[in-house]
């Protein structure tokens, strides 16, 4: 069963499941680059995506990471990709970024993990308002949502406990992704138009110049060379080291660290029976009442809870009065397993899939994210 018992038994086998590419080299030797218009500082997914639209629109552009591309919060991401957002831009951003990942394997000639098997929010009673509130927005927007019933949920998902269900909201486009392929591909993709790439570069100063812009100190890690480049501007992709960034530019960024965890079961035959019958991976699931997602992963299931705030852990160690991120040296680590603070959601998740009741744990991830505090 998957029991606390069973949980902790499981717990012996650190995450690997993303591969980190090395096939991105720096475009350009650093010694030739005294000037331009853009500097990015973090090569996770965000800092390559803002690369590859900045390379693209014909701006002369570089990215500095500090140690390899993905190092963060990036090669160990869940992945998940949907067109639902409850404020109106980042709907756009959303659906824009669907068409992207669309296209980008294409266009860079890179993977990147696309799967589209589409999304089911379930809705009780308590939650029927919102849902009928967030149906009549979509019709708005490119990509609509639909309700379904309990019925089409059980064609749709056939391993779905329905107590409780009233129906649901069914998003053709959603998916996930691999984290690490996409921004490997946008990394390729900003070569191809220009941008230039260096890995090993840590940005350590950031000084506003009286002409308006920017003296970039930078070093090379691996040979600890300085060097400066002015630059028109600076776009701060640091991800959990974004405060430090904002630092040096003399701009507060209000931010903690939390931990968050998902775990990957081990196989479940119902799981690899879908998709053989099918040809197809089973839809993501999302859980409102008890607060998690559920997608396929292989031949198993990944299952990733939003903690409330009260049983969330910020990484204390990195907010204090003198501590405003993780130390340098981390970029591919993570956190203890925490499994025991997950359990009522675990729980949950065994009503609503009877099927993980019996599955192992393959692997847990407890990361280290950022939360913005507004």
């Amino acid at each position: 069963m998957f029991t606390r018992r069973r949980l902790t038994q499981h717990l012996v086998k650190r995450f690997s499941l993303r591969t980190i590419s090395n096939d991105i080299k720096p475009s350009a030797e650093l010694d030739s680059v005294t000037t331009c218009s853009a500097v990015v500082v973090g090569g996770g997914i965000a800092g390559c995506s803002v690369l590859y639209h900045l390379a693209k629109a014909g701006i002369d552009s570089i990215l500095c990471e500090k140690s390899e591309l993905t190092s963060g919060s990036t090669w160990h991401a869940a992945g998940l990709v949907a067109a639902f957002h409850p404020g109106v831009n980042m709907r756009f951003l959303h659906h824009y970024s669907i068409d992207l990942y669309k296209r980008l394997e294409a266009e860079t000639g890179h993977p990147t993990g696309f799967h589209t098997p589409d999304s089911i929010r379930l809705i009780d009673e308590t939650r029927l308002d919102e849902a009928n509130y967030q149906l009549g927005k979509s019709a708005l927007y490119d990509y609509h949502q639909e309700w379904i019933s309990p019925e089409q949920i059980s064609e749709l998902h056939p391993l779905v406990n329905l107590d409780g269900v009233v129906g649901g909201i069914y998003n053709k486009v959603d998916g996930h992704i691999d984290p690490s392929s996409v921004t490997n591909a946008l990394a390729s993709g900003a070569r191809q138009h220009g941008g230039k790439i260096f890995k090993f570069t840590e940005v350590f100063g950031l000084q506003k110049r009286n002409d308006g812009k920017w003296d970039v100190l930078i070093r090379q890690t691996q040979n600890q060379t300085e060097r400066r480049i002015v630059a028109d501007m600076i776009i701060n992709c640091g991800g959990l080291w974004c405060a430090n960034v904002g630092k040096m530019a003399g701009v507060y960024v209000p931010i903690s660290h939390i931990e968050h965890q998902y775990l990957i079961t081990e196989r479940i035959p119902e799981v690899e029976e879908f998709e053989k019958s099918r040809g197809k991976q089973l839809p993501v699931l999302r859980d409102l009442v008890g607060s998690y997602y559920v997608r396929q992963e292989r031949d198993g299931l990944l299952f990733g809870p939003y903690e409330s705030q009260e049983a969330m852990k910020l990484v204390d160690r990195w907010s204090t009065s003198t501590v405003s991120q993780p130390p340098n040296s981390f970029g591919m680590e993570l956190f203890e397993e925490d499994v025991d603070r997950l359990t009522p959601h675990i729980e949950h998740s065994m009503m609503r899939l009877p099927c993980m009741a019996n599955a192992g744990i393959r692997s847990v991830v407890n990361d280290g994210l950022r939360m913005e505090i507004l």
